[in-house]
């Protein structure tokens, strides 16, 4: 069941299985969520869209995220093609982070969702509110 691996190992999952699955919508929904599977990918993504920022800068625009799941991040990121890492040889050290064209196309897709967020956020937490009211139990 790839629903519970970790998500890189459901990426490399889907890396081997590729051959054998039918690459219906569910495969690429699957991909997406692996990709996608960490709350901080977003965020740090979504910082980066403006421009190549620094490590710090991209710690301040997320500030309850810890350096190491910040660099983990980065990391991963880099990994998947998103990001492009630049270490200039100065002291004290300079590391600077882009979005790689595949990462810019990427956040370019969320851009709508974040909109569509943005409209309608308000009649999810409405309706939220309304099936809680019911007396129904509410898992978040």
């Amino acid at each position: 069941m790839l629903g519970v691996l970790p998500a890189c190992l459901l990426i490399e999952a889907n890396i081997k299985i590729r051959a054998g699955m039918e690459k219906t919508d569910d495969y690429y929904l699957r991909a997406v969520i692996a990709i996608l599977s960490s709350k901080w990918t977003l965020p740090v993504l979504y910082g980066l869209r403006d421009g190549t920022r620094r490590y710090h800068e991209i710690n301040k625009a997320v500030p309850d995220m810890t350096q190491k799941v910040l660099t983990d991040m980065l990391h991963k990121l880099e990994r998947h093609g998103f990001v492009e890492r630049v270490a200039h040889p100065t002291v004290p050290p300079k590391v600077e982070y882009t979005l790689t064209d595949l990462g810019g196309s990427f956040v370019g897709a969320l851009v709508p969702v974040v909109d569509w967020t943005k409209d309608h956020l308000h009649e999810v937490h409405e309706a939220q509110e309304v099936y809680d009211s019911n007396g129904l139990i509410s898992i978040d």
